[in-house]
């Protein structure tokens, strides 16, 4: 396929402007199934109107469903792709492993594409997506060049199509990564109702004091190199922005592709029409640091006022952008008939029957002239011929209601879509809630904070780098040991590959998978795979999926209520996140090492209200965790249907650590500082 812009809509307004503008495609969102529930949206009507309106001017249309669905929630969620599969739009944009699962069954004609909330990064990961049927993956904002050459040269080979963000909002965290806004607000991201909370001030020592922000991301001059990298797509972020901002974006990328070159009037449209202190290339260039962050100025509101009406200009009429091929033809005593062909659909239109000519009989050339006059309309006339008797006549009104009847027509048939085949599927009856006496596993930094004494622990997680020293000495507890794979595996997927059969032969047997990623080359290396909470797992369908994948035991979503968490049907084990402090964003620009703080590879971030949040480091990324652990060894009675609890610890002592340990063997009260995470009150 040619390369493809796809513009944001989060309005009719803004997919109008996207249109016109010169976007091959549009992603939109419905109801509360899309990672942005705060733009406006659209309902059933609106979108057969925004999906007709697309398709007659040869617009594909994608249409969002890429939040985590609860177990409550997935019936009516099936009921909105039900609703969806009727009219017909071109692929749905999933994150959910659960609903993925679902669609396939229900609709195994439907294109799924996989969201960037699925936090892919690998080209192990592009494949395990392949293997589940997904068709494009939305690849993570965070990849360099050379990360997606390498990602695209196995896509290609797949037989998968990638879409990457090229301009816009750059989210801090790894999307699908972040909870800041959950535990801080209980509005998750992930369900798409992201507070925001990184654009708040946060500052780090010699920081900026804005020191989560972002500035916006900008690839317009590097479409030459994606296209050549394998990137079939490139996404313009923006469904909450104005219709001004992604006319000039969509106008931007359309002159950038087609004329392989940039103006720079167009540069300086979209910096004035949105930016936060300009824009950033970053991550695709592998230059992380300070330079990449900014917010927004007040002289970047001033300039933004100043172009808006300018902008307008781009989207205030029809683009004429589908070809025509067109062949009148007038015989005496027949009526005359104007045939339009787009080279698909096929549309003859019947006028009037010709008249003998008085004075100037009809000519092709001015029969012509009269029905390439398309303006207003999305056609060009590309070829026309005309047969027309000896000394006949056709009035211009005759050839203008033939032209208008041809165009109508042509308009009918491109705005009909034949309905996506939905079937009935049997979702996963709900469980009834059991209590029993869960084991405990405990997550490690290293050796060195292992307490002397290990009571009632049946696992100990080590990071999958740890020395091999360490593993050896664990090795020797009276304990299972197995290793956790980092979140982030930017660049890293050939050293995990290695060190995963490295860690095998020193009798390491299981192996945690937080990113969907590392299932393949944990199953590569002859290990037990079991899935972390990275991997968002939301409901009872996501844990069918799991299992299906080869994962033996699975932690469930931090983000869940108890009370949901008592409903899913497992045919595995399952675990909860107990206790530790839960991680709040993945992070691949670390805002430490920016204020130039890197002696310890620790550190810490510091709110508004003086609350501090610790940042610690591992393979490349760093993890923003939460200012106050997690405790419910007080609550343990309350806890229904787990079998696992996962203690994390980061920062405690080993006294400490023995400590927490005994407390939730016992049921210990809390600690002076704790939170209860969104166990009791849930997300939105």
């Amino acid at each position: 396929m040619k390369t493809e812009i796809l513009a944001p809509a989060g309005s009719q307004e803004s997919l109008e402007a996207a249109v016109r503008a010169g976007a091959d495609a549009v992603y939109l969102g419905t109801g509360n199934y899309n990672a942005r529930r705060n733009a406006a949206n659209f309902n059933e009507e609106q979108l057969k109107a925004a999906i007709q309106y697309c398709h007659k001017r040869g617009v594909r249309v994608y249409i969002a469903l890429n939040t985590l669905i609860s177990d409550t929630e997935m019936k009516d969620a099936m009921e909105t792709v039900r609703m969806l599969c009727a009219l017909s739009p071109d692929a749905l944009i999933l994150a959910d492993l659960g609903l993925i699962d679902a669609v396939k069954e229900a609709a195994p004609d439907m294109p799924l594409h996989g969201s960037t909330q699925m936090s892919v990064h690998t080209p192990a990961g592009v494949r395990q997506l392949s293997e589940m049927g997904i068709k494009r993956v939305v690849l993570a904002r965070e990849l360099s060049k050379e990360e997606i050459k390498e990602i695209g040269a196995e896509a290609k080979r797949l037989g998968v199509e990638l879409e990457l963000f090229v301009h816009g909002a750059l989210c801090m965290s790894v999307s699908g990564q972040c909870y800041f806004s959950a535990v801080l607000g209980g509005r998750s991201g992930n369900r798409g109702l992201c507070a925001g909370t990184c654009r708040l001030p946060f500052s780090v020592k010699n920081g900026t004091g804005y020191d989560l922000s972002l500035k916006d991301l900008s690839l317009l001059e590097e479409i030459t190199i994606l296209r050549q990298m394998g990137i079939d797509s490139l996404k313009i972020e923006g469904r909450m922005k104005r219709p001004e901002y992604v006319a000039a974006a969509v106008n931007a990328y359309r002159q950038a592709v087609d004329q392989g070159s940039v103006k720079q009037e167009d540069m300086e449209n979209l910096q004035n029409v949105f930016s936060r202190s300009g824009f950033t290339k970053g991550y695709f260039e592998g230059k992380t640091g300070r330079d990449m962050f900014g917010i927004r100025a007040k002289d970047d509101v001033i300039n933004s006022n100043e172009v808006l009406n300018a902008l307008h200009a781009l989207y205030r009429g029809e683009r004429q952008s589908v070809s025509l091929h067109m062949e009148l033809k007038v015989d005496a005593d027949t009526p005359a008939t104007l045939t339009v062909s787009d080279g698909e659909k096929i549309v003859t239109a019947v006028g009037e029957i010709p008249q003998q000519a008085v004075n100037r009989p009809l000519t092709e050339e001015y029969a012509l002239s009269q029905l390439a006059k398309t303006g207003g309309t999305q056609y060009y006339i590309k070829t026309a011929r005309a047969e027309i008797g000896q000394g006949l006549m056709l009035s211009a009104s005759a050839l203008n209601a033939l032209r208008r009847d041809a165009l109508a027509g042509l308009d009918e048939e491109r705005g009909q879509r034949d309905p996506v085949a939905f079937r009935e599927t049997v979702l996963p009856a709900k469980k009834k809630a059991v209590y029993q006496k869960p084991r405990i596993v405990i997550s490690v930094k290293n050796t060195t904070g292992l307490p002397g004494s290990l009571p009632g622990v049946s696992l100990v997680y080590l990071p999958l780098f740890a020395k091999d020293e360490e593993i050896k000495k664990a090795l020797q507890r009276n304990v299972e040991v197995g290793v956790r794979v980092p979140r982030g595996m930017f660049s890293l997927e050939d050293s995990i590959r290695k060190r995963l059969h490295k860690v095998k032969a020193l009798g390491i047997t299981t192996a945690l998978a937080e990113n969907i990623g590392a299932i393949p080359l944990i199953q590569q290396a002859g290990m037990t795979v079991q899935g972390g909470n990275g991997l968002n797992v939301f409901n009872s369908q996501s844990l069918q999926v799991v299992a299906d994948l080869g994962i033996t035991k699975q932690t469930v979503s931090h983000e869940l209520s108890l009370d949901s968490i008592s409903v899913p049907q497992s045919r595995i084990p399952l675990g909860l996140f107990a206790y530790g402090r839960l991680p709040l964003m993945l992070l691949r620009n670390c805002p430490v090492k920016n204020g130039g703080d890197c002696s310890t590879c620790t550190g810490e971030i510091v709110d508004r209200k003086d609350i501090h949040f610790p940042l610690q480091c591992e393979s490349g990324c760093t993890e923003l965790l939460n200012s106050a652990p997690l405790w419910l060894a007080d609550r343990l009675q309350e806890i229904s249907n787990i079998d696992d609890l996962f203690l994390s610890f980061t920062d405690e002592t080993p006294e400490q650590t023995e400590a927490i340990i005994k407390s939730y063997v016992t049921g210990g009260e809390p600690p002076r500082k704790y939170t209860r995470g969104n166990y009791y009150k849930g997300v939105l």
